[in-house]
């Protein structure tokens, strides 16, 4: 089931494309409903450090690393995690399950990335009309560098 015409929400006192979802720990099955920020230069899914323990995670028996982020290099814990995304009447469209997502130290936000979501789907953001839409793809497209 596609998203369509999702309308952009404020954060940071501007509107910008946020998806409802919801946050599990597969170990306790503890979640947390939020939002999560569509960003298409982010890598990968991360999640605020302090979520982890509100989902029942010990940050610091995961892996630790470190990434960089547009703020510079930060320090990440590695849980295994859920993410569930929701379409506008709040019924699960598509759910990424028990993969390694990064806690990140420091960080507000909760990012959706490119590789382990954003990967899967066409994305149209509408900025004139502050909306997006998703559509799952099942086609996969190889990009090479020239």
């Amino acid at each position: 089931m596609p998203v369509k015409n999702f309308p952009f929400l404020p954060l940071d006192g501007i509107l910008r494309p946020l998806l409802p979802i919801v946050i599990l720990n597969p170990h306790t099955e503890k979640s947390f409903k939020t939002y999560g920020f569509i960003d298409t230069g982010a890598d990968s899914c991360t999640l605020p450090s302090d979520l982890a323990g509100i989902l029942g995670h010990d940050l610091k028996k995961g892996k630790r690393s470190t990434a960089e982020t547009v703020g510079g290099e930060a320090i990440t814990w590695l849980h295994t995690t859920t993410i569930q995304m929701l379409n506008h009447k709040g019924e699960l469209f598509h759910e990424i399950c028990n993969a390694h997502v990064e806690y990140v130290e420091n960080f507000d936000y909760v990012i959706i990335g490119v590789n382990d979501f954003l990967s899967n789907f066409r994305l149209e953001i509408d900025y004139p009309n502050k909306c997006f839409s998703l559509r799952y793809s099942k086609k996969k497209i190889k990009i090479s560098a020239p």
